[in-house]
């Protein structure tokens, strides 16, 4: 922790900030817990406040029922009953301050990472400083992954793509054979190939069928809604899954097939639409390290809605480009985003996100390619799950 510490006092000093007041109630900034490595179910029922300073020891504030939530941190600890109380202590810890830093995020642009309320920066501010965001820096220690990590990622990218292979594999075997090919089912099963092979999941698989492609986040509840699987059907499979052990990483994939000899005309040509988007931003992103640039997750997301709405779908394209991955799906990194957030965090090394470009038509047909892409120490690209480029035919 003390060396967290101090990488944090250089990124204060880099961006200007007298100090990081890392916050918590009830558990709502669940970024402050793990940067403070505060156990999940650590019974928190009072307000408390771990100050680093800039340049200085830091600074524990707790109240008297709870004074030893923070005892593994270092630092000076001042303990509160009264409210009154509360904000004298944080009037001597503040003094002098011009700007802190807190999980805060402007006009809300990236709720990801806005996790004090309103009230609490206006009871900061009012003391003196101005409040301004932790998030170009917070990823640093959220999202980062160590040489193990990076290696469970692997194994979990190596495991969804082949279970992809097996899962289209089983479907078409049911189908040729003349049994009913029900959504939910396939779904089931590979659930069963998670379990088997020591894998688990935040989300169960999407299998999706005909109509059911075009709806990103459909998911097959049970057998009497879900598809049976006809002829000409497309199918979309969005698999997450992550090593069942600690601090293990996901991967996270879609795949399309068709149980037809070939897929149509129409299906092709936005199928090649978004793998050629997908192909575009990966290439963007690795020019920009290639020439030791920053590149921000709203830059990458609209070079691929540019490029899909160039081709006459942008008002299909109905969801960001991609996402962080981390030890849950859907990380606390930065994401590909100009679309649903406005994401001007950096991509940074030893992280990983998704570029998934889809094309949807509600009521017909979607699609959606996805991969993984892993940032290297050096700033090299590693696409760690593969590429589907063409839709596979099963017939």
């Amino acid at each position: 922790m003390d060396n967290r510490i101090e990488q944090a006092k250089e990124y204060l000093e880099e961006h200007e900030i007298d100090g990081w007041l890392l916050y918590n109630f009830h558990d709502l900034n669940s970024l402050a817990l793990d940067f403070l490595e505060i156990p999940k179910g650590t019974h928190i029922t009072r307000r408390f406040f771990y100050w680093i300073p800039k340049k200085g020891t830091p600074m524990q504030l707790v109240h008297s029922i709870e004074p030893h939530v923070l005892s593994h941190l270092p630092g000076e600890i001042k303990t509160y009953q009264k409210h009154k109380d509360l904000r004298k202590h944080l009037e001597e810890m503040l003094n002098h301050c011009k700007c802190v830093a807190m999980e805060y995020s402007e006009e809300n642009h990236l709720p990801y990472i806005s996790k004090i309320d309103a009230g609490t920066k206006e009871f900061i501010e009012s003391i003196g400083p101005t409040v301004t965001s932790s998030g170009p820096f917070l990823q640093q220690f959220t999202c980062t992954m160590d040489e193990d990590q990076i290696n469970m990622h692997k194994e979990a990218a190596a495991f969804v793509d082949k279970l992809a292979d097996d899962t289209f594999s089983y479907i078409k075997e049911g189908f040729t054979s003349g049994s009913v090919v029900n959504e939910f089912e396939v779904q089931q099963w590979m659930l069963e190939q998670m379990k088997k092979n020591g894998f688990t999941y935040d989300f169960a698989p999407t299998v999706a069928f005909a109509d059911h492609t075009a709806d990103p986040h459909y998911s097959p509840k049970d057998h009497e809604t879900a598809n049976n699987l006809k002829e000409q059907d497309l199918i979309l499979l969005d698999i997450c899954s992550k090593k069942d052990s600690p601090k293990s990483i996901y991967a996270d994939i879609t795949r399309m097939a068709i149980a037809a000899k070939e897929p149509t005309a129409k299906q092709k040509e936005v199928y090649a639409i978004a793998r050629e988007a997908q192909e575009e931003t990966f290439n963007f992103i690795k020019r920009r390290y290639e020439l030791k640039e920053i590149v921000k997750g709203f830059e990458a997301d609209e070079i691929c809605r540019d490029f899909i709405i160039d081709k006459g779908y942008g008002d299909q394209f109905i969801h960001r480009t991609g996402h962080n991955v981390y030890q849950t799906v859907h990380g606390p990194g930065a994401h590909l985003d100009s679309f649903e957030t406005l994401d001007d965090r950096p991509l940074i090394s030893c992280t990983v996100f998704t570029i998934e470009p889809g094309i949807y038509f509600p009521g017909d047909f979607g699609v959606r390619v996805e991969y993984d892409v892993l940032v290297h120490n050096d700033g090299t690209l590693e696409n760690t799950t593969g590429a589907q480029d063409t839709i596979r035919c099963l017939l």
